[in-house]
């Protein structure tokens, strides 16, 4: 596999793999999963799928991955990337609210 950060892959599968909303058809020779994989090794090592898809094993093509994407409903995708958003800015607001009084006294202690 290629490499490169697994926390940070972990992290982008987590917060991503609900933009994939198609199930793979019934009889398709890779998973939804593999899916996955495949677009995040390929976003992540800024490569192309088709080149990423040589380099793992058992990996569907670009081609296969962009015929799936491209066949997504829109709204569904567009309904699912703002609950997305959202579900983020709230874990950042309550991330900031932790840390932010914290950055203040920090500040406050630092000029006296």
């Amino acid at each position: 596999m290629v490499s490169f950060d697994r926390k940070l892959y972990t992290f982008t599968e987590q917060h991503v793999k609900d933009l994939l909303s198609y199930d793979a058809k019934d009889r398709a020779r890779y998973s939804k999963d593999d899916h996955l994989k495949l677009l995040l090794t390929a976003s992540l090592v800024n490569g192309f799928a088709e080149g990423v898809s040589k380099s793992l094993n058992n990996s569907p093509t670009g081609e296969t991955l962009l015929s799936y994407i491209k066949g997504q409903d829109l709204t569904a995708l567009q309904n699912t990337f703002d609950k997305l958003i959202e579900q983020n800015v709230k874990t950042l607001s309550v991330q900031c609210n932790d840390i932010c009084p914290l950055l203040v006294q920090t500040h406050v202690s630092a000029s006296n």
